[in-house]
């Protein structure tokens, strides 16, 4: 499943019987395992009616008749494996009434998405059916309630999980939660909070703004790759398996952004670090953010930081992606996650890249120019 052609083979119709839908949880700053964030859509056929949906809990009621009533049935039409920004059409109208009932009335569609995520349904032309653009990596998993005619429920849901996998070696993909936006899958000017990705080149050299006593890998061109160098020229001239690419810039809130390389740079001998930051641009009033960062390896997820409290100006240094790394014939972490002390500026010395402690965080760090608010976002700042 770590390539194209293996995706591919998966895109045909898949079924599944009815299963229990899989438990949710939850993550807090700083956890290292994501919380997959739920949706759900309501739709009902015309002759169905709240009444009809209403338990009879009187004790003359005549009892509820044995399991299986309503049947949901779920199919995805793109199969178990897709890539991310792949559109999703489920497919619920094999569905079965009871022995009772004649027809469906009811269906009630859910989706647990990879944390940070925040897609909704798409509309379709019928509520036996729905559809989902997947943009984060992860495992996504819908469920199909359904109710007869005669309002007698399904007497579990019927779930399909979906793999949404990377085709790229090397993939890290950033998402985030702001708590204060009511609406986070909404677009526009304003809409949400912005943060921006970077994934460095060790050849990048900037100033030394979080005092840790080496170069920032940031705002650094070519060998920063983040919106506004967003398909950089690096390692062998004329080569693009060891250029990395971002094709998408959030400015409205939760992501998700991602870098990807085809064929990073790195021997055993002798591997290359790629350092991995997330900028804090502007928070368009709304607060607090909370990032996450994931990195895949040939398309399985291998490393993960979730829940990292950032405030606007803020830059976190979330570590070193090796190449290669233990996971494909080197010697060296996948992630080299950077914490510290305290902040090493007012210290007077390097409180980074200590073995345990805060999340490398270094507030109100100057963008070098590539400010995209006009009046300059970081407002908390001195």
């Amino acid at each position: 499943m770590g390539n194209l052609d293996k995706i591919v083979a998966f895109l045909a119709a898949a079924t599944v019987a009815a299963c229990a839908p899989a438990p949710s949880s939850k993550a807090g700053a700083g956890d290292i395992s994501s919380a997959p964030a739920d949706i759900t859509a309501d739709t009902e056929g015309a002759d169905s009616t709240a009444d009809a949906m209403a338990a009879d809990s009187t004790a003359d009621a005549a009892p509820a008749p044995p399991c299986p009533q309503a049947q949901p049935v779920v199919t995805v039409a793109e199969g178990e494996a897709v890539v991310p920004w792949t559109t999703l059409h489920l497919d619920g109208s094999g569905s079965k009434a009871s022995a009772q009932g004649k027809s469906v009335g009811k269906y009630m569609w859910e989706a647990t998405q990879p944390g940070g995520s925040w897609q909704k349904f798409l509309p379709t032309s019928s509520p036996a059916k729905a559809s989902m653009l997947v943009t984060a990596a992860g495992t996504y998993t819908f469920c199909l309630s359904v109710w007869d005619d005669l309002g007698q429920p399904s007497c579990a849901p019927a779930c399909q999980t979906v793999e949404v996998v990377p085709n790229a070696a090397l993939y890290v993909q950033l998402l985030w939660d702001t708590p204060a936006d009511a609406d986070q899958s909404d677009t526009g000017p304003g809409a949400g909070t912005d943060l921006d990705l970077h994934l460095a080149h060790e050849m990048a050299a900037q100033p030394d703004l979080d005092c840790d006593g080496a170069p920032d890998p940031w705002f650094s061109n070519p060998f920063d790759c983040f919106w506004f160098n967003y398909l950089p020229e690096w390692g062998d001239v004329g080569s693009v398996l060891d250029n990395p690419e971002m094709d998408i810039e959030d400015q409205d809130g939760a992501g998700p952004e991602f870098a990807r390389m085809k064929g990073p740079e790195g021997t055993p001998a002798d591997p290359v670090a790629y350092a991995v930051g997330v900028h804090y641009q502007s928070d368009n009033g709304f607060g607090l953010s909370k990032a996450s960062v994931a990195v895949f390896i040939q398309g399985q997820k291998a490393a993960e930081i979730t829940g990292v409290p950032l405030y606007e100006g803020d830059l976190w240094f979330a570590g070193k992606v090796w190449w290669p790394n233990t996971l494909n014939g080197g010697s060296k972490p996948v992630l080299q996650a950077c914490h510290q002390s305290g902040l090493s500026c007012q210290a007077g010395k390097n409180l980074m890249w200590q073995p345990s402690g805060d999340w490398c965080v270094t507030p109100c760090y100057p963008a070098k120019g590539f400010v995209k608010v006009p009046s300059g976002p970081f407002a908390n700042c001195p």
